[in-house]
């Protein structure tokens, strides 16, 4: 069945999105408007899983969960936060351990779990649902606080996986450089693997071999000349 990705537009308007989110839900944070923040980090984490699915839609249709609309799946543009989620969660991107109608359990909860605990957060910004599950509860600060903590996590995760298919590729064509030998744990220019929220930037996904060498070149120009790689 045909996939339809992205155009190259539409990616990088991706990629300003989830920069424009995740400065929006800081604001929040400093405005104390706390659900505001949790929904607004939501769509940062959806933002990044579109991304994703766009990039890896060979392994996402080898999930068997695409959501289909007369038989063809559809453009990932149209794709709700829950269908993301479930295909991220197939694909072992963010592995689970729980059903969906299994008890909370933190135990045995995994990052697939956890990424589901910000969809329902999330989506207290629709009134039936905020009357269901959080009826005359306020949203406090110790939830934007985790929302915060579980969308880096489930960001870093992604970001890992994004790391390893780009090394995967330069393997299989044979790249060298002195930057990615030296480098080899956190390849990418644009991922930082850090839990300090004012350092978050959307990893940049790996889709064409010039690609790859054009990140590896600009990297290479921020090293002093004198570094050896021996």
């Amino acid at each position: 069945m045909p996939f339809t990705t992205l155009t190259d537009e539409e990616e990088k308007e991706m990629w300003r999105l989830s920069r424009l989110y995740w400065k929006e839900a800081l604001r929040c944070e400093r405005a104390k408007a706390h659900r505001p923040g949790c929904v607004i980090l939501g769509s940062a984490l959806e933002t990044l899983l579109i991304l994703m699915i766009n990039c890896f839609s060979d392994e996402a249709e080898l999930t068997g969960r695409l959501t289909l609309k007369k038989g063809v799946p559809k453009p990932p543009l149209d794709w709700q936060l829950v269908e993301l989620l479930r295909v991220a969660r197939a694909a072992k991107w963010l592995p689970a351990a729980l059903n969906p109608d299994d008890d909370w359990d933190s135990r045995k909860a995994r990052i697939g779990d956890c990424a589901e605990l910000v969809r329902m957060v999330r989506n207290l910004a629709h009134p039936a649902r905020y009357l269901k599950d959080h009826y005359r509860k306020r949203v406090t600060k110790k939830y934007l606080q985790r929302q915060f903590e579980l969308v880096l996590l489930c960001r870093d995760w992604l970001s890992t996986r994004n790391n390893k298919a780009l090394l995967e590729h330069m393997k299989a064509e044979g790249t060298r450089s002195r930057y990615s030998e030296k480098y080899r744990p956190v390849f990418g220019a644009d991922v930082i693997l850090t839990k300090d929220r004012h350092s978050f930037r959307a990893f940049h996904l790996p889709c064409f071999y010039t690609q790859i060498m054009l990140r590896i070149r600009a990297a290479e120009a921020l090293l002093p000349d004198e570094t050896s790689f021996a």
